[in-house]
């Protein structure tokens, strides 16, 4: 059911294969949707309850500020679109993101036209 594959899409799959995990996008009349899959231990029961709190972290605080997942969450609300956040049956922790196709007629500027 995938209708196609951005240049974004293939860029985001490869930045996740290269942390050790796996990635897919799908786009379809619907929207878009994103898995990530790593390879680590999961969420803990604790983690999968608490990962959208701000200042929640399973790290050390040299090793993050537990803000990521946070912000990814109030984004992706913002923008109309969701959040999930699971274990994958094989292991590791499985994190979608989902969001719906935009409005017919509505046109971004130029990338050009944003950062130049």
């Amino acid at each position: 059911m995938l209708a196609t594959r951005s240049p974004l899409a293939f860029g985001v799959v490869g930045l996740v294969k290269g942390l050790a995990g796996s990635g897919e996008v799908f786009q379809t009349a619907e929207g878009v949707t994103l898995t990530l899959h790593d390879n680590g231990p999961g969420f803990s029961p604790e983690a999968l309850a608490r990962a959208r709190e701000p200042f929640f972290t399973t790290k050390t605080s040299a090793q993050g500020l537990g803000l990521g997942l946070a912000i990814c969450d109030t984004l992706m609300r913002a923008l109309g679109g969701e959040l999930l956040l699971a274990n994958h049956p094989d292991g590791g922790a499985l994190l979608t993101l989902r969001l719906g196709a935009g409005a017919p007629g509505v046109n971004l500027p130029p990338f050009e036209d944003i950062y130049t």
